[in-house]
Order: structure tokens, then sequence, then C-alpha cells
């Protein structure tokens, strides 16, 4: 639908059953769609004053994403992410990473995605959108896998491979680096480092990347995850279920193991409480000291320059996560199930700064550059990027065994 905000009026552009992806174009001067056409789905090119259809082009079946790299060039990524409901015994389809010139209307490269989870991020820093398939699996001699990695860029598609299973992975633009969490044969598990650039690996040991426990009659399976923090020149390995932590030094490619408190957060131990396992690491403004959040302990443990404990920092109610803000000065957010906490970094402990009306069970964190969105499953918090103060509280729930009596809300100025 186009609406004229001037005239008021709304007029139907096109007829299409379902859009897959919308997205404006590198000069924001034509519209880029995915959508299902009468047979098969398409890319169509959309120019506005006056609005028509410029170009249609057939698509990969399973069309997910477009990302713009410039004015002429697009990338769009299809797989198949049918549930096993949805594919009734059929097997499921490869995919495909396509690099298209929207002017001329053809596929510059094309190359095929293997029948795996696919993971697609695009970076603005370089202009790079990357697309890695694989992770790991359980099998009857052990835990397997493999990675494939489809580097695009605006002058065409290049291909990766891994040999070994992994359990995650983080790309640093600025060095045109892949790092994996990699699993080795007999338990030797290591960090792979992919050079972009020239294609070379480098790897480094780490101990086991997937830590198991064992819970009769069950095996559990917890893998270890990236977490960085912009500016600082270490990556860190964690797993949230048994507190441990591994820091990793990029400069001198050294994997440097910190003061641990370890345990076991077994999954069933808080049932209702679903904390964000994304948001465990931040860091003070000049990167000399790490603040890291313990799931199992309940806990802030304050790491030194020499990656030893200097500091724990008990916590009164649990944590759902700790967030980093950069702009517009490095500051760490903590949010708990019924209080919001800013990070005082010279006393080293919280200051409350709000109390969420009703108790919180999963939190997601958003930021732009100009506001910071805290997002719960009980309400919407909007705050002040440099105080950190709650500037609108937006209620999405009105509590359990309460009747919801309003279906939408407004924002509203909080005093």
């Amino acid at each position: 639908m186009h609406y004229d905000t001037e005239k008021m009026t709304a007029e139907k552009l096109l007829n299409y059953t379902q859009v897959y992806d919308l997205k404006l174009s590198w000069d924001e001067k034509l519209l880029l769609s995915l959508v299902k056409g009468q047979e098969q789905p398409q890319l169509t090119v959309l120019g506005y004053s006056p609005w028509k259809v410029r170009s249609t082009l057939v698509e990969h079946s399973h069309p997910q994403a477009i990302y713009p790299l410039t004015a002429e060039t697009v990338a769009t990524v299809s797989f198949d992410n049918r549930s096993t409901r949805e594919l009734k015994r059929q097997p499921r389809a490869k995919g495909s990473v396509r690099l298209i010139n929207i002017t001329a209307n053809t596929v510059l490269a094309q190359a095929e995605l293997p029948v795996a989870p696919v993971y697609s991020r695009y970076y603005w820093k370089n202009n790079t959108l990357l697309v890695i398939c694989g992770g790991w699996h359980e099998t009857f001699f052990g835990i397997g896998g493999y990675g494939d990695v489809f580097k695009v860029t605006p002058s065409g598609i290049s291909y990766f491979a891994l040999k070994t299973g992994w359990t995650d992975f983080t790309y640093l633009p600025e060095k045109d680096t892949l790092y994996f969490l990699a699993l080795g044969p007999f338990g030797e598990d290591q960090l792979s480092i992919l050079q972009l650039e020239d294609a070379t690996t480098d790897h480094v040991p780490t101990g086991p990347n997937i830590y198991q426990t064992l819970a009769s009659p069950y095996k559990y399976h917890f893998p270890y995850s990236f977490f960085h923090v912009p500016d600082a020149d270490y990556l860190i390995a964690a797993c949230p279920q048994n507190g441990d932590i591994r820091f990793f030094n990029l400069s001198a490619n050294l994997l440097q193991e910190a003061g641990e408190r370890q345990g076991f957060r077994p999954w069933w131990s808080s049932p209702d409480i679903f904390p964000d396992p994304g948001a465990i690491v931040s860091a003070n403004a000049d990167c000399t000291k790490f603040y890291v959040l313990n799931y199992v302990h309940n806990e802030i443990a304050v790491y030194d320059p020499a990656l030893q404990n200097s500091k724990i920092i008990p916590l009164k109610e649990p944590i759902l996560g700790m967030y980093h803000i950069r702009q517009p000065k490095p500051q760490t957010l903590v949010a708990g199930i019924n209080h919001l906490y800013r990070f005082d970094q010279n006393k080293e402990s919280l200051q409350r700064i709000a109390k969420f009306k009703n108790k919180a069970r999963r939190i997601k964190l958003y930021q732009d550059g100009h506001r910071i969105i805290l997002r719960t499953d009980q309400e919407l918090l909007v705050l002040n990027l440099a105080t950190l103060k709650v500037k609108q509280r937006f209620i999405l729930n009105k509590g359990r065994g309460q009747q919801v009596r309003q279906r939408y809300c407004f924002l509203e100025p909080v005093e």
C-alpha cells in the first residue's frame, strides 16, 4: 500500500499474497521487495514519483532477506526454514546467495547453500555480507559438524570452508577476520581464526568449547559463546551455565584464562526467568576493566588488567542481562527482574534508576544512537541516552490473572 499523507489517500500498488522482505535501495531511490509471485518468488524493484514496477527477477525458493550493497547491486539470501510439520516428510530444499545488478536486472554471481542452519550478517564498516552455514551436532562417535562461509561484497562472492563443527562465531570487519569456537577430535577444541583476505587459518587450543553434564537419563550440552566489547582488544568466550570465562588477546593471538568462579546453573532452576544469553559482558571507558555477569552465582565479577578477579559484586535479585552502552559515553546498564540499574564504574556498585511495574521474565535492549529502548515481557521503557533515566513507559501486559481491557496503548511521558 502507498499512503499519501498530504492527500490522505491509500493506493494498492501490488497484489501479492506474501512479502518476505522489504528494503530501500542503497541510495534510497528505489523500493526493493522479495515477494511471492503468481508461480515463483521474485525480487521486485519499484520506483516512486511516480510509483511503478521497474523490474522483476525470479528468485530461489524460500527467499529470506535483501541486503543493499551499492546503488546498483544487492544480495539476496534464500534457505528452507520450514518446520518438520510444514515439510510433511519432504526433503528440505537447498538455499542460495545471489549478487544481483538491479539496474541491468541480471545475476552477477550466485552460490548454493547446503541443507543446514544458515546465519546471515551484514557489516556496514566494510560493506560485507557474511552467510555462514553449519554448526555442530551429536553423532554416535561424538560431536561433529562443519562450516561453510560465503563472503559477499559488491565485487563478488568468495567461499571458505571449516572442516570441524563450531558452537559460535564472531567477525571483526576492521581485521576482515572470522573467529570460530571450533570442536576438534577427542575433545581437542580450539579457537579457529580465519583470515578472509588471504584465506589463511590459525588455531589456538582452548579446552572444551561445550560444557556437558549428565542428568540421568539424559546428557545435556551447553555450548560456549563469544562476547566482544567494541574497542576492546579482547574476545571473551563464556558459558553462562557453568560460569567459565576465557579471554583471547586479539593482538597476541593468545588465550588467557581468567580467575574463575565456576558452578552449574541447570535450565530447570528458574523455570519462569529467561536471561538474555548475549548480555553478560561490559567494560569501562578505556577497556582496562571488564565486567562479567555470572548467572551461576548471580554476581558481577570485575576483572583487572591482569585478568584476575579484583572484585565480586553480589546481586540482590536475579539478573536478566547486562548491557554495554557506547554512546555518548561508555556506560553499563544492568536489568534485574524488578529493577533497572546503572553500574557506577568509579565506585564499582549498582545504582537503581527505575523499578518495573511488573516482574520481568525476559528482556531485550535496542539502541540507535538517539535513545535506548528496553523491552520486557511486561512493559517497554524508553531511556535517555546520556543519563539512562526513564523518559517514557509503555505497559504491554496487565499482569497475570488480570484482564487486559485495552488492546492498544500509547507512550506516555514519565515525570
